[in-house]
């Protein structure tokens, strides 16, 4: 997924490169920032959506919860756009704070082409590993997209734990998930998503 910042002279030039370059599937933005923030909840990235649209890029999107409204006008407004929550939703705090507004992550799962990353979440708790503290966050987001909309991921620079267990709390502790659920979290729904050879 490759990042560009929009405000930079010549940014409409680059997502069509995209197409072109090895290996690149769509872009990842983060509008949590401040000034991208703005351009979200405005009409100034209209043209990045449109983009995306008439290219078929995927876009991972780093947004604040309280904004998740606006991410769901935009998969309405272009509904062929594949567009993927980063963190589930989440940016800062840990348990009950990092998880107020929650339920507007929930809320877009009612459109089709929006997914979750289930990513960097053993940062967001004060809890030891397995963070069962979170684990009926993410059986919430399971309930709400399925398997097919769910996609593990690790962001390993800022886990508070060992990639493995950024793995194992997924794979061994949600006993839940199991068989060809998991295999769709753990990295098969996210190549179909991304179109990306398994």
């Amino acid at each position: 997924m490759a990042r560009f910042e929009p405000m930079l002279s010549g940014a409409r030039d680059f997502m069509p490169q995209c197409r072109s370059m090895p290996g690149v599937r769509g872009i990842r933005q983060s509008f949590h920032r401040s000034g991208l923030r703005e351009m979200l909840l405005g009409n100034d990235v209209d043209w990045f959506w449109q983009q995306a649209h008439d290219l078929d890029l995927a876009v991972m999107v780093l947004a604040l919860k309280k904004n998740m409204p606006r991410i769901g006008e935009i998969a309405a407004r272009f509904p062929k756009v594949r567009i993927a929550l980063d963190h589930m939703g989440l940016h800062e705090g840990k348990d009950e704070e990092a998880f107020k507004h929650f339920d507007n992550v929930l809320a877009l799962a009612k459109h089709p082409n929006i997914s979750v990353k289930t990513s960097c979440l053993p940062l967001f708790t004060a809890d030891a590993y397995p963070f069962r503290r979170i684990h009926g966050y993410i059986r919430k987001v399971y309930d709400a997209y399925g398997a097919q909309r769910m996609f593990w991921g690790s962001d390993l620079s800022r886990l508070p734990c060992s990639y493995w267990q950024g793995i194992t709390f997924f794979t061994e502790e949600l006993h839940w998930l199991k068989g060809s659920e998991l295999d769709l979290v753990m990295g098969r729904g996210l190549c179909q998503w991304s179109d990306w050879p398994v």
